[in-house]
């Protein structure tokens, strides 16, 4: 079936009401109308087995787990206000390494000011580890797969591959600059971009790429039911990354779609795009255009259709 049908078919029949913002499955969070304030709540689960290659450290596993959550609060753009995590534990778990692990979580909430607030802890077969984050909306849109229209610019916050090139590269164990390997080893969570679309109360579309660029664009295509059209050339990608596809005969296409990128995918008005752009650049951060919103159906690369599929849990491990 794949995580996507699956999650399609166990969110259709499930109990909401009127405080429900964005239903269940549509989007990178769920929002939830608390009063006059709009709370945004999203959780990961990652296994040892297939989110953890051995090369990782522990600090790096408790950082993967943060980022990836915050990372759906960035692509709503949410702020941030407290993280959970609760723990699947082996019986034969050593006590350090568990405290390594909190030890990498905890320094990633300090770095972004989100309060580590508590979790669970339970016996399991393998470590196992779920995330939660809360935020809010603050004077500020959420960043809706639906938003996109015919007119706006697609766009994205960073190089796009070099966290699967970082991973491909540990797999394989060959040596890549530090620069690819820190893309997958220590991410990035763009909360800071996210809240500046936001802010500006444009209607954009947003969501993360954590399940690969071309995957991601079909998500917005198909919630937002328009046209998106791609140029290859425009993505950022780091001139390593193309050296590695190219030397192991991998079309750049294909690394570009493996996933792990924790940068944003935006969809704003071309009128506002420019402003946008500034503003974003003078806060430190970047933001890329890659293509365009026309009307129609489906995603084109380089003027070609294409179907593509991203990373999916439920068939895709290390």
């Amino acid at each position: 079936m794949g995580e996507k049908k699956f999650i399609q078919y166990i969110t259709a029949g499930l109990f909401s009401n009127n405080n429900v913002l964005v239903k269940p499955g549509a989007d990178d969070a769920a929002c939830v109308k608390v009063g006059n304030e709009t709370v945004v709540l999203t959780t990961d689960i990652m296994f040892l087995s297939t989110h953890f290659p051995v090369q990782m450290t522990f600090e790096q596993i408790g950082r993967k787990i943060t980022i990836a959550n915050l990372s759906d609060l960035a692509a709503m753009g949410s702020l941030p206000i407290s993280f959970l995590a609760a723990f699947g534990l082996p019986s034969t778990y050593e006590f350090r390494d568990f405290k390594r692990i909190i030890s990498g979580i905890n320094s990633t909430c300090r770095e972004y000011n989100i309060p580590f607030v508590g979790g669970d802890t339970k016996k399991a077969k393998e470590l196992t580890i779920s995330g939660i984050a809360v935020g809010t909306m603050q004077n500020a849109d959420i960043l809706k797969r639906s938003n996109s229209r015919e007119g706006d610019i697609i766009a994205v916050t960073g190089n796009i591959g070099s966290a699967a090139c970082g991973m491909l590269g540990l797999l394989k164990n060959e040596k890549v600059p530090r620069k690819i390997l820190n893309a997958f080893l220590h991410p990035t969570a763009r909360i800071r971009e996210g809240r500046i679309v936001a802010e500006s109360k444009i209607k954009a579309a947003g969501m993360d790429i954590t399940d690969g660029l071309l995957y991601s664009v079909s998500e917005i295509s198909s919630a937002s039911n328009v046209r998106i059209d791609i140029e290859l050339d425009k993505i950022p990608v780091d001139t390593y990354v193309r050296k590695f596809a190219r030397g192991h005969g991998i079309p750049i296409e294909q690394i570009l779609n493996i996933g792990e990128d924790y940068e944003l995918l935006l969809s704003a008005d071309s009128k506002h795009f420019e402003k946008l752009q500034d503003k974003i650049k003078n806060a430190g951060g970047n933001i890329h255009p890659i293509g365009n919103v026309r009307k129609g159906k489906g995603i084109y690369l380089n003027k070609k259709k294409i179907n593509p599929n991203g990373y999916d849990a439920f068939k895709t491990r290390f």
